[in-house]
């Protein structure tokens, strides 16, 4: 719980960014002056013309001092900064990859934001990338007072990638992209004429003194996140259920309180992976609306949404109830550390667990990507289960499977088959639970089950006068349950 309200209150901290960046230093030259030399100096320059970067950069005292900024100076909103990346990089790393846009510009968030997806600018710019309302409609982003698509990290990172593709197609240079996507192609244009060449450096005096912070900015950023362990800094990792995600779209319209109730998320957690949504309500859509969900519920959630709407209903009915029953203390994660190969790297172990390359990162805090033969390698994974299905005759018996070391049961309400396979964070016990049916008695469960009445109502202290009525969750004991 701690951890995603700290997100929540991390990404809610700054309700307007300007997106200026640090003044220039004074004194110094349009491209900037070389700081003093020394072993500090001369270890930090051989490390930024190492960086993963698609343009050679220049080390300047104003880069010097943006650098320091992250690690040394600020290096608990760095660790903050890293942390958020393990919910937003996922999913932007695949967007970029899809366009041809180097994975680096997954950085740009950060310098816009800092990964703030609700971020407003004093000039109407939205979102992580910041989008104006006008270029965003170009890119088919649309807003209205239910749904700002701006904010949404699918679709805004699918229309950001377009854009820094057109813009290289336009300028054949990186620098030259992160410039026109800082002060717009147009400015680009007009200093590339006054300076009569398309090196950025060269050009770099005639652009506004925003944009020649732009770039030491990008840098610097490529630095703290590229070079974070060799600086002490550990990534402050929000609750894995914000970390391991996936999406589907949903056509019905959704309230945030129907989804915390059918997979016990707090409304929180809910609205940190979904902020395009600024109401806590999913309208209809006839194309879809992107919902993200921890990947251990996804498939069930996805179930659920294929009812039909009067199934869905009474299930909501008894959700509350089931909500009551669940162990909040319950982990829903193993941890796994892999041993790696010779010549095994981290992109080998998250292909393999399906995970992404940037969540080893920062749980491991490590940035080589190629592994030394023997490294441990951490891996956090949702905890299986074991699906095992039992016939389900007229008599409306019940469908079961294996969860961690307990059986739970899969009821049926009216004619549909609830699946309850996100009932992750049902604590083991020794009792299997049960939602009693209409018309349904506590002598048809005893019967059905092989155990006696008394049995039922010992384990569940009922009243002896007192009659349990339909939807009410019935526990029985497995050591006396009649095994088939």
């Amino acid at each position: 719980m701690r951890k995603y309200l700290l997100a929540l209150m991390l990404i809610l901290s700054c309700e307007f960014v300007t997106g200026a960046a640090t003044p220039v230093v004074p004194g110094l030259s349009d491209i900037g002056v070389e700081p003093e030399g020394g072993a500090a100096d001369g270890d930090m320059r051989t490390k930024i013309q190492s960086l993963n970067i698609p343009f050679t950069p220049k080390y300047t005292r104003e880069l010097k001092s943006k650098i320091d900024d992250y690690i040394r100076i600020y290096r608990k909103k760095t660790s903050r900064m890293l942390g958020l990346t393990s919910i937003y990089f996922p999913i932007i790393e695949e967007y970029l990859k899809a366009s041809g846009i180097p994975d680096v510009f997954k950085y740009l968030p950060i310098i816009e934001t800092d990964l703030n997806p609700r971020a407003v600018s004093p000039d109407g710019a939205v979102g992580i990338w910041q989008f104006m309302p006008s270029t965003g409609a170009i890119y088919g982003l649309s807003s209205d007072k239910f749904v700002d698509q701006r904010c949404d990290i699918h679709r805004s990172t699918e229309a950001a990638a377009k854009y820094l593709k057109k813009l290289y197609d336009i300028y054949g240079d990186w620098a030259l992209v992160l410039a026109a996507y800082n002060c717009g192609p147009g400015r680009v244009n007009s200093a590339i004429k006054k300076g009569l060449s398309n090196n950025y450096w060269v050009i770099e005096k005639y652009l506004p003194e925003q944009t020649r912070n732009y770039i030491p900015n990008f840098i610097a950023t490529a630095y703290a996140m590229q070079y974070f362990p060799e600086y002490g800094i550990t990534a402050d990792n929000p609750d894995l259920d914000l970390q391991l995600t996936k999406e589907m779209k949903v056509y019905k319209e959704l309230t945030f309180d129907e989804i915390s109730l059918v997979t016990g998320l707090d409304v929180s957690q809910i609205a940190i992976l979904n902020p395009q949504y600024l109401r806590n309500f999913i309208p209809a859509s006839t194309d879809g609306n992107f919902l993200t969900l921890p990947k251990r519920i996804i498939n069930a959630f996805n179930h659920f949404v294929s009812l039909p709407d009067n199934r869905k209903n009474d299930y909501l009915k008894v959700a509350p109830i089931i909500n009551e029953e669940r162990d909040l203390n319950t982990s829903f994660y193993h941890k796994t550390n892999i041993i790696a190969g010779s010549g095994e790297s981290l992109k080998d172990i998250a292909e393999q667990y399906d995970i992404s390359v940037h969540s080893l990162v920062v749980w491991n805090n490590i940035t080589e990507l190629t592994l030394a033969s023997g490294t441990e390698v951490a891996v956090y994974l949702p905890k299986k289960t074991e699906v095992k299905i039992t016939e389900v005759p007229q008599s409306r018996k019940l469908k079961s499977f294996k969860l961690t070391s307990r059986q739970v049961d899969q009821p049926l309400i009216g004619d549909a088959i609830l699946d309850l396979k996100h009932y992750v964070n049902f604590a083991p016990t020794e009792y299997v639970t049960y939602i009693m049916l209409p018309e349904e008695s506590l002598q048809d469960i005893a019967t059905k089950y092989g155990v006696t009445i008394q049995d039922l109502i010992t384990l569940n202290q009922f009243d002896d006068e007192w009659t349990p009525k339909p939807g009410m969750i019935i526990r029985i004991k497995e050591s006396e349950i009649i095994k088939p």
